[in-house]
């Protein structure tokens, strides 16, 4: 299996079967732009995790008129931004509220295939991904969703995420993860 090939070469116990032994769920990061792309040639395939600046959250997005090509769509609107980031200077951070609003909803329904997307595809949409392929598969699913070279996912959905599912095999692999980013 793959994956459990690229988890015993970084030295990480390998997790062969989902959690709760059910299927897993199909969880792919997206730039915006490109998500846009992807529901128009692939509509009604995607449950849809939108995580979208502040001032798009309602202004002019490119998903914006096609959530009728979605199976169901959470709209989110957090800034991607970290612990350092001045409040005073009018953005929305991610919060334990929002992100505990997300997992509680991918829960409810249970997709088979869920598009999460920020603007970049690199940070707010790649630490969302991580949290929910850890709860809803296996750590080390989330381990290899990631690419090193590209996500670096947002310091504040990981610590409230993290904390939220409470599941250290999470931790082991997320600090492994960030040990691939360290020159």
């Amino acid at each position: 299996m793959m994956l459990a090939k690229n988890a015993e070469k970084h030295g990480m116990k390998s997790w062969l079967m989902p959690r709760n032994n059910e299927k897993k769920m199909n969880i792919q990061i997206f730039s915006a732009e490109n998500a846009a792309k992807e529901l128009k040639q692939h509509s009604k395939k995607w449950h849809v995790v939108s995580l979208r600046d502040v001032h798009y959250a309602t202004g002019h997005h490119p998903l914006n008129g096609l959530e009728d090509c979605t199976k169901d769509i959470i709209v989110s609107g957090m800034d991607d931004i970290t612990w350092s980031t001045n409040p005073s200077l009018g953005y929305t951070p991610p919060t334990k509220e929002k992100v505990e609003e997300i997992v509680n909803w991918v829960e409810e329904r249970q997709p088979k295939n869920l598009m999460v997307h920020c603007w970049a595809g690199v940070s707010r949409s790649s630490a969302t991904a991580f949290i929910l392929s850890c709860k809803f598969n296996s750590p080390e699913d989330a381990f290899n969703l990631l690419d090193p070279k590209k996500h670096m996912p947002n310091l504040m959905i990981m610590d409230y995420g993290l904390d939220l599912i409470n599941d250290t095999e999470a931790v082991k692999w997320y600090r492994k993860f960030i040990q691939l980013q360290s020159p």
